[in-house]
C-alpha cells in the first residue's frame, strides 16, 4: 500500500472514531433525564463506525495525494536527485535580478556619500559572496569605515539617517534598525526582499579585523560592538560545488519548514559534515548523510564563528530548540526512506 494511503487511513480512523465516540457519549449524557448508566457498548459501536468511515475517507484522500505526489515526481524527472535539482532551479537567486540591480545602485550611492571616510568601495558579503544564496536571501552590503573619525555607533546612525532621507524608490517598503545592520525592505512582484547594510569600522591590525555596532534592543540591554573578519569567514566558507548545493537545499528546507536555525549554523554544519565523512556524489544520499550528521551532533557539537572565537554560533539555540531540529532531521530521513515521494513534503513545489 502506498505511503499516504496508510498514513491518512490510520489518522482518519483514529480522529473520526474517537470523535464519533465522544459525540455519542455527550448525546447520552445530555439526553439522560432518568439518571440511567452510560451505555459504553453504544459508545464503542459509535467509535468503530466512525473509525470505519474515517479510515475509508482517509484511504481515498491518501490515494489522491499519492497520485498527486507521484505525478509531481514523474514530471520533475522521476527520481529524488532530479527533484532536488528542480527545487534548486525553483529557488535560483538569479530570478530576482531587480534586487541585485538595486543593491548595486545602493553601493554606488553609499560610496558617493562616504568615499572620503571608507577604506574601500562598498562590498557584498554573506551568501551572495559564498555562492550559497537562494531566492529570497538577503543581500548584505558592508561599509568599511576608516578607524579615525566617528565612533562605530555614530557611523551606524549616520548611515541610517542618510538612507532614511535619501533613499527614494516606489518599491521601498521600509527601513529599520536591526541587531547588526540596517534593513531595507522592498516589495518586488508582490514579494518582500531585503538588503542589509552593515556599517563596520576597520581596526587596521595585521588580521584586518573589523568591528560592527550591536544594537541591543532588549529592555535592559546595552549597545555594544562585535569583532568580525569577512576574509577569515570566506576562507572557511570556500565551498565546493557539492557543498554549495547541499547548503542551498538546507536553506530551502529551513525556509519552507520554518526551522529556527541561523544560516551560518547550517553552513558550518555542512563544512563539518563533509570534513568528517566521505560523501556520496548522489545528491539525495549526500543530503540524507548531512541531515543525519546534524541530527546526531546538534545537541553536543560546539560551533564557533571562524572569524571571532568569542561568537559561539551553537549558543544561539537552546538545548530544547536543538532537540527539535534533531528530531525533525531524523523524522525526515525515516519518511524519505519510507517513500521517495515524501521529499515533496519537505521541498514543496511553488
Amino acid at each position: 500500500m502506498s505511503n499516504k494511503k496508510i498514513k491518512y487511513s490510520i489518522n482518519g480512523a483514529i480522529i473520526v472514531g474517537l470523535g464519533n465516540g465522544l459525540i455519542n457519549l455527550f448525546k447520552q449524557h445530555n439526553n439522560n433525564i432518568y439518571d440511567t448508566p452510560i451505555n459504553w457498548w453504544q459508545c464503542l459501536q459509535a467509535s468503530l463506525n466512525g473509525a470505519a468511515v474515517g479510515g475509508v475517507g482517509g484511504f481515498i484522500i491518501g490515494s489522491l495525494e499519492d497520485k498527486r505526489m507521484s505525478r509531481i515526481l514523474h514530471e520533475t524527472g522521476g527520481t529524488v536527485p532530479k527533484y532536488l535539482n528542480y527545487t534548486l532551479k525553483q529557488f535560483d537567486d538569479s530570478k530576482c535580478s531587480v534586487l541585485n540591480e538595486k543593491a548595486n545602485q545602493l553601493k554606488r550611492k553609499l560610496y558617493s556619500e562616504y568615499k572620503d571616510d571608507l577604506i574601500c568601495y562598498p562590498n557584498f558579503n554573506g551568501s551572495a559572496v559564498k555562492g550559497t544564496s537562494i531566492q529570497g536571501s538577503d543581500i548584505d552590503i558592508q561599509l568599511r569605515f576608516k578607524k579615525q573619525g566617528q565612533t562605530i555607533k555614530e557611523n551606524f546612525n549616520d548611515v541610517l539617517i542618510f538612507l532614511e532621507e535619501e533613499l527614494h524608490d516606489p518599491e521601498l517598503n521600509g527601513i529599520r534598525t536591526q541587531r547588526h545592520s540596517i534593513g531595507i525592505s522592498y516589495i518586488i512582484n508582490g514579494e518582500e526582499h531585503r538588503i542589509d547594510v552593515v556599517p563596520a569600522r576597520a581596526s587596521m591590525n595585521t588580521q584586518q579585523d573589523d568591528y560592527i555596532y550591536v544594537n541591543n534592543t532588549s529592555l535592559f540591554g546595552q549597545p555594544t560592538f562585535k569583532k568580525i573578519n569577512s576574509k577569515k569567514q570566506l576562507k572557511v566558507f570556500d565551498f565546493n560545488s557539492q557543498e554549495k548545493k547541499i547548503v542551498k537545499l538546507l536553506k530551502v528546507l529551513k525556509k519552507e519548514n520554518n526551522l529556527n536555525i541561523k544560516s551560518i549554523y547550517l553552513e558550518l554544519f555542512v563544512k563539518k559534515a563533509f570534513e568528517n565523512n566521505r560523501m556520496p556524489i548522489n545528491t539525495e544520499l549526500c543530503l540524507l548523510k548531512v541531515l543525519r550528521y546534524i541530527a546526531e551532533n546538534i545537541q553536543f557539537l560546539r560551533i564557533v564563528d571562524p572569524a571571532n572565537t568569542n561568537n559561539i554560533i551553537s549558543d544561539t539555540l537552546t538545548y530544547n530548540e536543538k532537540e527539535l531540529i534533531g528530531d525533525f532531521c531524523f523524522n525526515m530521513i525515516v519518511n524519505i526512506k519510507k517513500s521517495k515521494s515524501n521529499i515533496i513534503d519537505y521541498f514543496p513545489t511553488n
